[in-house]
C-alpha cells in the first residue's frame, strides 16, 4: 500500500462527506428507491479525483491524489524536499568538526591517538567500519561536540576524499586501507621530517561547498593529503615564547632521558616524543604548519617552494602567471579566468620551510630580540641619569647643615628650654605623678667612661663618634682598650680553598684541633668563623694576634688541603683521616692572609661594640679605631661673639616655632573613637 499523507486523507474524507450530502439532497427531490441509500462509488471517486492541492509556498510539497477502480487514494510527491540552508557560523562549525574527524582517521591521527584504540578497531573490523559512538570518544572530536547528530551533519556537509560513510549513516571508515604495521611502528618523533611551515598562503575561499577551501587548496598545491593543519594564534598567553639563550628541547632533555631510562628498566621500547607543533586555534593570517603524508612529499614541497628564492625570481614568476591568467580558453586576451592553485601561490610569494629549521630561526630571533631589549633598557637608564643631572645643575638642592651646627643647636635647646615639647608631652602621656616624683628623687646617671665630650653632645639616636687616640696614649695601654670603637690588630685571617660543604661549626672544630696541635693549650683560640655555606672562603677571628700569626705561618710553610668538612691534611697532623677520604689532586691547598689596614677596619666596623670590647680585652694588644674623625669643636674655632649670638638667636626662634606648633596640636579637638 502506497504512503498516504494525513492531510490528503482528511481532504478526501471531507470531499466524500460533501458528495454524500449533495446526493441525499438530490434524491429528496427525485423519486428513488430509498432515501437512506448511500452515495454511489462513482460519485465519491469523481469528487476525490477533483481534489488537487497545490503548493502555496516554497517549503510545501505539490501532491496529486489519484484513484483507481476499487482502490484507496494514493499520494505521490512531484519533487523532493528542499535542503535546509545553514548559516555561515553553523557551516564553519561543522567544517571544523569534519576536519577534526578527517585528522583522526589520517595516518598521523591513527598514530598520534593510538591510545584511543581507533587503529585497533579499524584493523579488527571486517570492512574497517567504525561506529560513530567510537568517533565521539576521540579527543579532537570530544573537544568540539558530544552529539552524534552533529557528526552526521558534518559528514553530510561535503564529500570527504578520505572518508566513506556506510549506507545506514551510523558507521564510518577510511576510503583507502591504512598500513597497520607501519602505523604501529611509528612514533611521534618520526613525523618531525614531515612537518613544514608555510608562509604567504593566498587568501582562498573558505566556503565548504567550494573545492578551494584551505585544506583542499593546500592538498592540491602540495600534491599530498594533509595529515594535520595548525593555524597558530599570534600570541598564546598559556605558551609564551621561550627565553633566549635556551636551546629547544632535544633527545638529551631531562624528562626524555628519564622516560628512556624508565622504559629500559621495564623492558619496553622508549617513546621518542619529537619536536611538537605549536598550539592551534588562531584565525587564518597567511601562515600555517602542516604535516604531510610521507617524507618524500615534504622534501618535494621544500624543493618546489624553496624558502631562499630571490625577489627577482618571485617577481618574474608572478608576472608570468599574471600573463597566463589573462588568456581565456580560445587564447584571447582581456577576459580574466580563474587561476589554478599553483598560479595563486606563485603570485602571493608562497614558500615552505622545514619545522626544525623554523625552530632554529625562532631561537635566533629571540636572542636578537633580547639583545635589542638590553640595549634599549641601557639607553633608557642613561637618558634618565642624564636628565637627572641636568635638573640637578639647574636647581641644586640647598646645603645641609653641618653636624657641628646640629649638635650645637641640640645642646643650646636642652640647656635653655629643656626637652622638646613633643617628647615631653608624649613621654608624660599615660603616666602617674608619683612616677615623675620618684624619678626626680633619683641621683643623676654618671656619664659612661667611653663617652665623648663633644660640643653639643652626641646626636640623638646614633652612637657617639669615637674619639681618636691622642699622641700621649699608647695603643696597648688600658686607656686605649677602653676607647669606644677600638679593635685589636692582627686577629682576623682570611682563608681560601676551604671545603664547599663545610659549616661554621665544622670549620671552627677542625681549625681548633689544628691550632691545638701547633701549640698545646691554644685549642680555644678560635673565637669565631664568619662563613657562608657553599663558598670556599671564610674569615677566622682569633683571640690574639699571636695565634693568628702561628696559624698563618703553618698555612704558608706547609701544604694543607681541606679534603673533608672535618679533616685537613697536613704534614704535621697526627689525626687519622676519616674512612673513605683520599687525596684529591684537583683540590687546591689552603691559602691564608691576615687582614690589615682599611680591610681590617671595615671588617670590625660591621661588628657591634660589645663584640669589639670583648675582642680587645681578650687580645690585650695594640688597638685601632674603626673610624677616626676630627673633633667637632675644631670646626667652631675662630667663631666671633657676633656669629655665636646670631646662631643662638636663630636656634631660639626655631624652638619658639616648635613650641607654638605643639600647643596648637594639643588644643586641637580629637575625634571620639567609633563604637563600631
Amino acid at each position: 500500500m502506497a504512503f498516504r499523507p494525513r492531510s490528503v486523507a482528511v481532504k478526501a474524507k471531507k470531499a466524500a462527506t460533501s458528495a454524500a450530502a449533495a446526493s441525499a439532497s438530490s434524491s429528496a427531490a427525485a423519486p428513488s428507491t430509498s432515501t437512506s441509500a448511500p452515495a454511489s462509488s462513482s460519485t465519491v471517486n469523481a469528487s476525490i479525483a477533483a481534489v488537487k492541492p497545490t503548493a502555496s509556498s516554497s517549503n510545501s510539497t505539490t501532491c496529486d491524489v489519484t484513484m483507481a477502480d476499487d482502490h484507496e487514494p494514493v499520494a505521490s510527491t512531484s519533487r523532493a524536499l528542499a535542503a535546509v540552508k545553514l548559516d555561515h557560523k553553523e557551516e564553519q562549525r561543522l567544517e571544523t568538526l569534519l576536519s577534526a574527524i578527517e585528522s583522526c582517521f589520517c595516518d598521523w591521527g591513527l598514530s598520534a591517538h593510538r591510545s584511543s584504540g581507533l587503529l585497533d578497531l579499524l584493523e579488527a573490523s571486517k570492512d574497517s567500519y567504525v561506529h560513530l559512538q567510537h568517533v565521539l570518544k576521540l579527543p579532537p572530536v570530544r573537544a568540539l561536540t558530544d552529539n552524534q547528530a552533529d557528526v552526521q551533519k558534518a559528514l553530510k556537509l561535503r564529500p570527504s576524499p578520505s572518508l566513506t560513510v556506510h549506507e545506514s549513516g551510523f558507521q564510518l571508515r577510511r576510503t583507502n586501507t591504512p598500513n597497520f604495521e607501519r602505523l604501529k611502528q611509528m612514533q611521534p618523533a618520526d613525523w618531525d621530517d614531515m612537518a613544514i611551515y608555510l608562509e604567504n598562503i593566498p587568501a582562498v575561499p573558505t566556503s565548504v561547498d567550494s573545492p578551494s577551501s584551505l585544506s583542499t587548496f593546500l592538498s592540491t598545491l602540495l600534491s599530498s593529503q594533509l595529515q594535520r593543519l595548525v593555524l597558530p594564534p599570534l600570541y598564546d598567553p598559556s605558551n609564551p615564547p621561550s627565553e633566549p639563550n635556551h636551546p629547544r628541547a632535544s633527545a638529551n632533555d631531562q624528562s626524555e632521558v628519564f622516560a628512556k631510562a624508565q622504559a629500559e628498566a621495564s623492558g619496553k621500547e622508549s617513546v621518542r616524543r619529537g619536536l611538537g607543533l605549536p598550539t592551534g586555534g588562531g584565525p587564518f593570517r597567511g601562515f600555517a604548519f602542516v604535516v604531510l603524508e610521507t617524507k618524500e612529499d615534504a622534501e618535494r614541497a621544500l624543493e618546489t617552494w624553496a624558502w631562499e628564492k630571490t625577489d627577482l625570481e618571485r617577481e618574474a614568476e608572478a608576472k608570468g602567471d599574471a600573463g597566463e591568467d589573462r588568456m581565456d580558453e580560445d587564447g584571447e586576451e582581456g577576459k580574466p579566468t580563474s587561476a589554478d592553485p599553483t598560479t595563486l601561490a606563485r603570485r602571493s610569494g608562497f614558500r615552505a620551510l622545514s619545522y626544525a629549521r623554523w625552530l632554529d630561526l625562532k631561537a635566533e630571533y629571540l636572542d636578537y630580540q633580547h639583545h635589542l631589549t638590553t640595549l634599549r633598557n641601557s639607553h633608557d637608564r642613561e637618558r634618565k641619569s642624564h636628565a637627572y643631572q641636568q635638573r640637578s645643575r639647574r636647581s641644586p638642592s640647598p646645603p645641609r647643615p653641618s653636624r657641628a651646627d646640629q649638635h650645637r643647636e641640640a645642646r643650646d635647646r636642652e640647656d635653655n628650654y629643656g626637652p622638646s615639647p613633643h617628647h615631653s608631652s608624649s613621654a608624660k602621656k599615660g603616666k602617674r605623678a608619683s612616677d615623675f616624683e620618684a624619678r626626680e628623687d633619683r641621683p643623676p646617671k654618671k656619664a659612661r667612661r667611653s663617652s665623648v665630650s663633644l660640643v653639643g653632645g652626641p646626636r640623638p639616636g646614633r652612637p657617639a663618634t669615637p674619639e681618636p687616640l691622642g699622641d700621649d696614649v699608647a695603643p696597648d695601654s688600658e686607656e686605649a682598650l677602653a676607647k669606644r670603637g677600638a679593635f685589636p690588630k692582627g686577629c682576623i685571617m682570611w682563608v681560601r680553598n676551604v671545603h664547599e660543604k663545610s659549616t661554621k661549626t665544622s670549620l671552627k672544630t677542625v681549625l681548633s684541633g689544628l691550632l691545638e696541635e701547633l701549640e698545646e693549650g691554644s685549642g680555644r683560640g678560635v673565637e669565631f668563623v664568619d662563613y657562608e655555606k657553599g663558598l670556599d672562603v671564610c674569615h677566622v677571628r682569633f683571640s690574639s694576634s699571636h695565634l693568628a700569626s702561628l696559624m698563618l705561618d703553618h698555612f704558608t710553610n706547609s701544604t694543607c688541603t681541606h679534603l673533608a668538612p672535618t679533616y685537613i691534611s697536613s704534614p704535621q697532623s697526627t689525626a687519622t683521616p676519616p674512612e673513605g677520604i683520599e687525596h684529591d689532586p684537583n683540590r687546591r691547598p689552603i691559602a691564608a692572609q691576615l687582614l690589615e689596614g682599611e680591610r681590617e677596619r671595615l671588617y670590625w666596623q660591621g661588628l657591634p661594640e660589645s663584640t669589639r670590647r670583648g675582642a680587645r680585652k681578650s687580645a690585650a694588644g695594640p688597638v685601632a679605631l674603626v673610624k677616626e674623625r676630627k673633633r667637632l669643636d675644631e670646626s667652631t674655632e675662630g667663631e666671633s661673639d657676633e656669629e655665636r649670638r646670631r646662631r643662638l638667636e636663630e636656634a631660639e626662634e626655631q624652638r619658639k616655632r616648635e613650641r607654638e606648633k605643639a600647643n596648637e596640636e594639643e588644643k586641637r579637638p580629637r575625634k571620639k573613637p567609633s563604637k563600631f
